[in-house]
């Protein structure tokens, strides 16, 4: 990843979540107060494609 892009991707981390936020809460009907005011993630966390995969532990 260049540096460019991971500067814009960074810059742009918290304008997203929040539309990220107003979808679900569209789409669920959840209150916004659900979700944390700011993204809880780093962006190394957010292009890290087995990251989520490390903090969950879901067992069928």
């Amino acid at each position: 990843m260049t540096r460019n892009l991971r500067k814009h991707l960074n810059e742009e981390k918290e304008n997203n979540y929040q539309k990220a936020i107003k979808y679900v809460i569209a789409k669920t009907g959840l209150k916004k107060n659900t979700f944390p005011e700011q993204c809880p993630y780093t962006l190394e966390q957010l292009i890290n494609d087995d990251w989520f995969s490390d903090t969950i532990n879901i067992q069928f």
